[in-house]
Order: structure tokens, then C-alpha cells, then sequence
């Protein structure tokens, strides 16, 4: 999911385009594209997982301020949850639960 939304910011697509010149921020939408492509990647081997949960989390921490900013809370589950599961499955490898 992360490097799908990663790719269509990174493209610039309609939708993203939109949602990022709501929010003033469409100089950052290559950047903020390249990071959760990254961020994922990382993720997903084991000695990076920690660095890629730090990226992602920060990613989505940015996300929930602008929900809470611009849409007064609406939408929020799903950057939250996207930061709960990249630290969930990067706990989860690491210890092996």
C-alpha cells in the first residue's frame, strides 16, 4: 500500500496533485513519494526494518497533522494505522512473535 501511494505521489498523479495543493505542500510531494517508497523497502529486510518503521512512522505522524489540520480529524485511521503496523511488523521479525 505504501509504495503504490509512494509511486503516485513520485508520478504526481490527479488525485495526489489535488490533495497536496490543499495542504500547500506540492513542492514536498516528490520527496514525501520517494520516502515511503524507501521506507517500505527498508522495511521489508531485517536489519533495516528499524530504520524503515522510523521513516514510515514519521511519514505518517506528518500525515495525521495535516488530517487533523485541514480536516479536523477525518480520515485519520489510516495514517495511524499505517504507522502501528510498520512498528508492529518490524517488532514482530525482529523478536520473532
Amino acid at each position: 500500500m505504501l509504495i503504490v501511494s509512494g509511486i503516485s505521489k513520485v508520478t504526481a498523479s490527479e488525485a495526489m496533485t489535488q490533495a497536496f495543493s490543499l495542504y500547500k505542500l506540492l513542492p514536498y510531494i516528490e520527496i514525501i513519494g520517494i520516502l515511503e517508497i524507501v521506507g517500505a523497502l527498508l522495511l521489508l529486510y531485517l536489519r533495516t526494518s528499524s530504520y524503515g518503521a522510523l521513516i514510515i512512522s514519521s511519514v505518517m505522524t506528518g500525515a495525521v497533522a495535516m488530517h487533523l489540520s485541514y480536516h479536523n480529524g477525518d480520515h485519520l485511521l489510516i495514517p495511524v494505522m499505517l504507522g502501528v503496523c510498520a512498528w508492529t511488523g518490524h517488532c514482530l521479525r525482529k523478536y520473532n512473535l
